[in-house]
């Protein structure tokens, strides 16, 4: 969770205003489990960074905000607190500008330029020989971080991966730098080149773009981003802010926060810009500068990042490390008045300005990746708290972890970059919510393309399947009496609920320990498998109450809808009537046929068209959202997700095809070989011979003396065409053996690799 320190962090002040109930969180400004109180009884203010919308959002902003929705519900749904929740939208930064601006130059370029001509021509193979060239330097540099002795294997294993990449896309680059002639076709080829086309476009003609359009164009780039964000969280099922904040809102509480860190002292006007004082800040008792990560401090590279792309080093500053409140707008930039000038804000006062006009002068919590500690996070609490005047701006600092790809990064250049948008193309949010409640919120979440949610769907299913079975035994008691008094078996379930119960609490005490309290539903669950497998009498209001309590741990986490006692929402018909209720007589003969079908097709191994049509029938139910369960003596079928169970069925059918397939083509070859076979058994002694020694036999099978080119033939090959001969004799006797039992052998043999080939093509 923490990288090897350097230089030590300032001592952290516990608050003491608030509730203590025993919850530990793990907090970036001790790096430590440390107790949470809040400030005031259990109200918690909490302030979480959103996006930078400037392009489609993925799956590390799923990660991120998906775990923080996990915690905020564990934190209001099950322990009480009361939570005023802020998160802003940036849409002013450097990126948004740089994508708005070259998507309009792209945009007024295609007006401009109806015909393919030298000029075009001349534009797009420059525009890829600048990609080309760029590229090759990347790789240059990044050969050298694989041959540098402190590179990490991990590090390096990326830098090898990003190579290979940038080679294939070099290799395309060349291939259609190639390609461009006066014959092209421009919509095509423009389209084709537009990243390439709009950053040759951008470095010549950006500056030219004036301010107001400027202006426009970037509030519309990031208002379509900050609507497909909003969209994507509401499919996730995040629950939305009860603030939302936007940069472009905020322009004079911007201005009047960097106005007053320049009267306290801790900031500088420097040729229409503003930089905060890090020097003079850290030299102040009781002011601490980088609190998160003191040993990034000097960080080049981050602090570049923290600056933005478009950041120069031609600047005036103090020191190095002095980073901007303000920024003197360049030409080709969005503009705001100010006591300097016109120019707009930075990054990191985005934050401070909108949390402090909201959440006062202490937070309870923020939020946000780690990969936002330094700088951005610890500029933040720095000025802050010369704003404020304070020492301790917030008393926890929660990040999530990183989210690696295949063991990697994820990065577009490894092309290991997924969408919100795709991601939820492929799986539901249900799952996706349960693959991150399976991680520890605060470490690196290892993600896998292949097999990912194999943990996941054996969890949905165990726990869908023991909601089932509940369902089943409790309608089952309404038309017949059962015995209640409780036995051994039944007070060992129920001491063991009240356990579960109790090591719940404390497993979400500990730092939203929700791998854990997974682990302890789904061993709960176990044990209910298993005294619904021991016991003659199950007790029905036993297994509901166990139901109700995993039910309400997994509606804590987000995985249930309110609607349900128990179990998981199902859809409901028009009237209001549950789906299930209206099918049940009817799936129950259904599934009786069904079993008795299987039945027959295992007694009569040859009616293996009762496997297919039992599978007809398991799809067309499954298309109703009903999942037929196979040999359990308690439940017959099951409400799921009917696409998930789709998706599910489709995997099966796949595997069943793949296995035919090769089942068919293993037929086809050992047919094959056995023609082939039975096709030289066929054959006389004078024809092998002929075939092998280039010698013509006598009629009665002798050897002769010389070949068919009159040459002498030696004893030792005569030994040989002996043999030959002798052997082919008993395949001829073998043969018309087995022609006696099979007269159309070979004729049957060659229809069925006929219809075999057939049958391979088709697959």
């Amino acid at each position: 969770m923490t990288e090897k320190k350097k230089k030590p962090q300032p001592q952290w002040t516990a608050p003491t205003g608030g509730e203590n109930i025993g919850l530990k969180v793990y907090n970036s400004l001790t790096y430590l489990k440390n107790e949470f109180v809040p400030n005031q009884g259990r109200l918690v203010k909490w302030y979480i960074c959103g996006p930078t919308v400037y392009d489609s959002s993925h799956l590390g902003h799923a990660r991120n905000y998906l775990s923080f929705d996990i915690i905020r519900r564990i934190m209001e749904e099950y322990f009480g607190y009361q939570i005023f929740w802020v998160m802003n939208i940036t849409d002013v930064d450097d990126k948004i500008i740089v994508g708005a601006r070259r998507n309009y130059l792209f945009e007024e370029y295609i007006k401009s330029h109806k015909e393919l001509n030298e000029v075009v021509l001349k534009d797009l193979k420059t525009a890829w020989e600048l990609f080309i060239e760029s590229g090759k330097a990347k790789i240059t540099k990044l050969q050298g971080v694989q041959n540098d002795p402190k590179t990490t294997a991990t590090k390096k294993l990326e830098a090898t991966a990003e190579i290979k990449l940038l080679n294939e896309k070099l290799l395309s680059a060349q291939s259609t730098l190639d390609s461009i002639s006066p014959n092209s076709n421009l919509e095509t080829i423009l389209q084709e080149s537009k990243d390439t086309l709009s950053t040759l476009l951008d470095s010549r003609s950006g500056s030219t773009v004036s301010s107001e359009i400027m202006l426009k164009i970037t509030s519309e780039h990031s208002n379509k981003y900050e609507k497909e964000f909003l969209d994507d969280m509401r499919a996730l099922g995040v629950k939305a802010p009860d603030v939302l904040t936007r940069v472009s809102e905020f322009i004079p509480e911007i201005i009047e926060m960097v106005t007053k860190i320049i009267e306290n002292g801790f900031a500088y006007e420097s040729h229409g810009s503003v930089y905060f004082d890090t020097v003079s800040f850290a030299k102040r008792d009781n002011h601490f500068y980088a609190k998160l990560e003191p040993w990034s401090v000097g960080d080049e590279k981050l602090f570049q990042d923290g600056e933005g792309v478009l950041y120069s080093k031609d600047v005036e500053k103090r020191s190095s490390n002095d980073f901007a409140l303000w920024k003197k707008s360049k030409p080709g930039e969005p503009v705001w008045q100010s006591p300097w000038g016109l120019g707009r804000p930075g990054w990191h006062i985005e934050c401070s300005a909108m949390a402090a006009k909201l959440l006062g002068k202490v937070l309870d919590v923020h939020s946000g990746g780690e990969d936002l500690r330094f700088p951005h996070h610890d500029n933040e609490i720095a000025q802050s708290e010369a704003y404020f005047g304070s020492t301790q701006w917030v008393n926890y600092f929660l990040h999530a972890g990183h989210l690696n790809i295949d063991g990697l990064k994820m990065s577009k250049s490894l092309k290991n970059f997924i969408t919100i948008r795709e991601i939820l193309s492929k799986f539901s949010a249900k799952q996706i919510r349960l693959l991150f409640l399976l991680q520890p919120w605060d470490s690196v979440m290892h993600y896998q393309r292949v097999n990912t949610m194999d943990t996941v769907n054996a969890k949905l299913r165990a726990f869908e399947s023991f909601f089932q079975k509940v369902s089943t035994i409790l309608r089952e008691s309404k038309n017949e009496k059962i015995v209640e008094s409780w036995n051994g078996l039944d007070i060992d379930l129920h001491d063991y609920l009240l356990s579960t119960e109790e090591s719940v609490r404390q497993a979400l005490l500990d730092n939203f320990n929700t791998p854990e309290a997974l682990r302890l539903l789904s061993s709960l669950v176990n044990k209910a498998q298993s005294y619904l497998t021991t016991s003659s009498s199950p007790k029905g209001l036993l297994l509901k109450k166990l139901a109700i309590f995993i039910t309400k741990i997994l509606k804590v986490f987000g995985l249930v809808e309110e609607t349900n006692e128990f179990g998981f929402s199902h859809e409901t018909s028009i009237s209001g009537v549950a789906t299930e209720d209206i099918l049940k007589p009817y799936l129950d003969a259904i599934t009786k046929f069904r079993t008795a079908v299987r039945q027959a097709a295992k007694e009569k191994k040859d009616f293996e068209e009762f496997y297919t049509l039992s599978d007809q029938l398991r799809r067309s139910i499954a298309e109703q959202g009903v999942k037929i369960v196979d040999d359990d003596p308690v439940l017959s079928y099951s409400f799921v997700n009917k696409e998930q169970l789709l998706k599910e069925i489709d995997e099966v059918d796949k595997r069943k095809a793949e296995k035919f397939l090769k089942q068919k083509q293993s037929r086809l070859v050992a047919q094959k070989k056995k023609l082939d076979l039975v096709k030289k058994k066929l054959l006389t002694p004078a024809q092998v011979v002929r075939s092998k020694f280039n010698v013509e036999i006598n009629p009665d099978n002798t050897v002769p003396s010389v070949d068919i080119n009159g040459k002498e033939i030696t004893k030792g090959v005569a030994k040989k065409v002996e043999k030959v001969i002798t052997d082919q004799k008993r395949l001829n006797e073998q043969i018309q053996e087995e022609l006696k039992k099979e007269p159309n052998l070979v004729l049957d043999l060659e229809r069925e690799i006929s219809l075999l080939e057939q049958e391979v093509k088709l697959l």
